[in-house]
């Protein structure tokens, strides 16, 4: 069978040196990548920044942001047999990212957020 499996965090940008994210690990989905690949299926991994290496024998796709997540499985889950969706996808981003590094203001910043894509 063809496998494609999500995992990790998303990162949406609020600057070119800031971002909100999620504390997900990656584990789970790597993992599942692992044992799929063991078990003599072929796995796409289509992982968010995490610190972790990719098991032998899969295809990994590196993905950033949310959007970037959901143009990936797209791609790939419409030649899969299964997928498998463990990845901690963003449910907002900011939705006028900074184009430069912001600059310290006194008071407070008001970041607006719209939702993210619902990729499942």
């Amino acid at each position: 069978m063809k496998i494609v499996i999500t995992a990790g965090p998303t990162r949406e940008k609020i600057d070119p040196v800031r971002f909100i994210s999620n504390y997900s690990s990656g584990k789970m989905g790597y993992s599942l990548a692992a044992a799929s690949v063991e078990s003599g299926h072929d796995v796409v991994l289509i992982s968010g920044p995490v610190n972790l290496l990719p098991p032998d024998g899969v295809c990994l796709v590196k993905v950033t942001s949310a959007a970037e997540m959901a143009e990936a499985v797209h791609k790939y889950a419409a030649l899969a047999d299964m997928l498998i969706m463990t990845a901690a996808v963003a449910d907002y981003r900011p939705a006028n990212p900074f184009d430069s590094k912001m600059k310290k203001l006194p008071g407070k910043l008001v970041l607006e957020l719209e939702r993210t894509e619902d990729i499942l």
